[in-house]
């Protein structure tokens, strides 16, 4: 009998012992100016910053995330695709009231999946105006299926009001399209034969069709033009790439071989390996599997679906060079036998142009870039910026990309 009363006991201890552990994240939404084009504007920033922090966890973490409001209007944060109690879910006015100007609000809930989320304001247009960033969230097994992990949020920036944006679309003008050299006119309608479809459309009062409705000054990855994570030759590197922007698609592409997509909005799929562009659409996560190359500079690039862009002409970082008429590009210097994984985008915002094919020429050099390169001992390579190719092959000079 004795045998037996011991059972319970040892069930009761071990239930005790397995208690979760408490995340604890403090996040402070605010009013204020940033330049992220050379024109200093006002913004909304979480913690100093945009994108906000990253958010990382474990599964069977309880997370306790207190977000404090120092602005003058009401805010919120919702946590996109984490499944969680109705009323932790950050959607004001249907899960909960919002976050009130000066107030703190307590969000608390169970991590009960593991994958690359993230989270937004759910109030008028702030995610545009800056309020976002990335989740990070471990399986309990800790398995990662990579040597190095990094997320890659991409998004897109003005320096216009977006309640302006918003009202410029529903009034239905030309303004986006004008301003990014893609609007129709009766003249480029009859130049392709096509005036009863011009006028078909205008008697509906219908705006003309187009791959983007709203022109941006950049294009953003983890809220900067690059940065550099240390890696080692044949090594294997997670991308937790979050499309975080308003608007924008994104086609993802890499240099240095085929891509390898392990997870999907935080479900992790049967790995696929692929050569062709991703096309990214808004909010979608994938984690991407990318191996370091031997030699060489290959990029792992972020092109917004619409083409437009320019390349900024401000020295970001002193590995990235430029030159009057290109955009910036990597290349290697002799740093020993450390490798970097180098993210960067070149800024882009819409330029005019007579004729959509010469916009998009324009552009090209313009697309937001993350680059993967080998920093060696060995002298030359880089990779021609202006290639629409994702199997493209290292040159021995940078300057034979513009030969």
């Amino acid at each position: 009998m004795s045998r037996y009363r011991l059972i319970p006991t040892l069930i009761l201890i071990f239930c005790g012992s397995a208690r979760a552990r408490e995340v604890v994240y403090d996040l402070t939404i605010a009013h204020q100016q940033v330049n992220i084009t050379g024109k200093p504007v006002a913004a909304m920033t979480v913690n100093g910053g945009i994108p906000g922090p990253t958010l990382r966890f474990t599964e069977g973490d309880t997370a306790v995330i207190r977000v404090t409001n120092t602005m003058h209007m009401p805010t919120s944060v919702h946590w996109h695709g984490i499944l969680l109690p109705n009323k932790m879910d950050g959607v004001p006015f249907i899960t909960y009231p919002p976050i009130a100007a000066g107030t703190t609000f307590t969000y608390r809930f169970p991590i009960r999946q593991s994958g690359t989320y993230w989270y937004h304001s759910h109030t008028m247009v702030q995610e545009q105006s800056g309020v976002y960033g990335s989740i990070v969230i471990l399986p309990a097994s800790g398995g990662r299926g990579a040597d190095r992990d990094h997320v890659v949020m991409l998004s897109d920036w003005t320096d216009k009001d977006p309640m302006e944006i918003l009202r410029r679309l529903r009034s239905g003008s030309d303004y986006f399209p004008i301003e990014k050299g893609s609007a129709q006119s009766v003249l480029g309608a009859a130049k392709t034969g096509k005036l009863g479809a011009f006028f078909a459309r205008e008697a509906m009062r219908m705006p003309p069709m187009d791959t983007a409705d709203v022109s941006y000054d950049a294009f953003l990855i983890n809220g900067k033009p690059q940065e550099s994570l240390s890696a080692k030759p044949g090594q294997t590197v997670r991308l937790r790439v979050i499309d975080g922007s308003a608007t924008t698609f994104f086609h993802l592409a890499y240099a240095g071989g085929p891509m390898t997509i392990v997870s999907a909005d935080g479900q992790n799929v049967r790995p696929l390996k692929m050569t062709n562009p991703l096309l990214m659409a808004v909010a979608e996560t994938y984690d991407i599997l990318v191996k370091v190359p031997q030699d060489g500079a290959f990029e792992f690039r972020a092109t917004a679906h619409d083409g437009s862009g320019r390349p900024i002409r401000r020295r970001a970082r002193p590995d990235i060079r430029h030159r009057a008429d290109e955009g910036p590009r990597i290349h290697r210097e002799r740093t020993g036998q450390r490798r970097d994984v180098v993210l960067s985008r070149a800024d882009a915002g819409t330029r005019a142009s007579g004729a959509a094919s010469d916009r998009y020429r324009q552009a090209r050099a313009g697309r937001v870039r993350a680059g993967l390169s080998r920093r060696g001992v060995d002298a030359g390579g880089a990779v021609c910026p202006d290639e629409n190719r994702a199997d493209r092959a290292p040159v021995e000079d940078a300057a034979a990309c513009h030969a």
